[in-house]
């Protein structure tokens, strides 16, 4: 369906009527550029992690889902599939972050015994939201030519609940303490995290 969304732009454009192969060529880098925002995205990690916080990051990250569901959801009304490319590249850029912030913030505040199963509920999370992007992509739900720039800008409502819920949540002890040399903002978080005021050992 986008394909020959794509096709009808690029024909509409030069008036003439484009074949198979440019097509093909549009789709392949509009598909390839969410790797090269994953990757940049993935180098970046560390530096966004330790500068903004485990917390800071993600809600900062959020931005640039914003920028992708305007881009993308406007795309069919602008005529602009240009503009689907761009968001596919700030998107991987947003995953590559993402994939890399949250199991790291989710390590940090876990207790020592549930680390390892908190850690694959990020995997999990991504796995669900992909089962629920095929559903919604289905022909008689939003995976039409009217609807798929719904299904696109509907990238925005998983930023929007972490926009409202991680607030809620306090920063990494481990960053606040290590990165941040703030003791008694560590000690917070943590009794906050464990429900008890005896943070002691692991504060140690």
């Amino acid at each position: 369906i986008i394909g020959e969304w794509m096709r009808q732009v690029m024909s509409n454009r030069t008036g003439e009527v484009k074949t198979e192969d440019d097509v093909t060529l549009v789709w392949s880098i509009a598909v390839a550029i969410f790797c090269v925002g994953g990757m940049i995205g993935g180098a970046l990690v560390g530096t966004v992690a330790d500068k903004f916080g485990r917390k800071g990051g993600l809600l900062m990250i959020n931005v640039l889902v914003l920028i992708t569901a305007i881009l993308e959801g406007c795309a069919k009304m602008a005529g602009s599939y240009e503009m689907i490319i761009i968001g596919r590249f700030v998107i991987g850029i947003n995953s590559g972050l993402n994939a890399g912030i949250a199991p790291i913030y989710l390590a940090e505040i876990s207790p020592v015994h549930l680390r390892g199963a908190v850690g694959t509920v990020y995997q999990l999370v991504i796995t669900i939201s992909i089962l629920i992007a095929q559903i919604l992509g289905m022909n008689n739900v939003l995976g039409t030519a009217e609807h798929w720039p719904i299904l696109f800008a509907l990238t925005i409502v998983p930023a929007i609940f972490q926009c409202f819920t991680l607030p809620l949540c306090p920063e990494s002890p481990k960053y606040l303490l290590l990165c941040k040399g703030k003791d008694v903002d560590a000690q917070r978080a943590l009794t906050w995290l464990r429900s008890s005021s005896d943070v002691y050992e692991e504060m140690e």
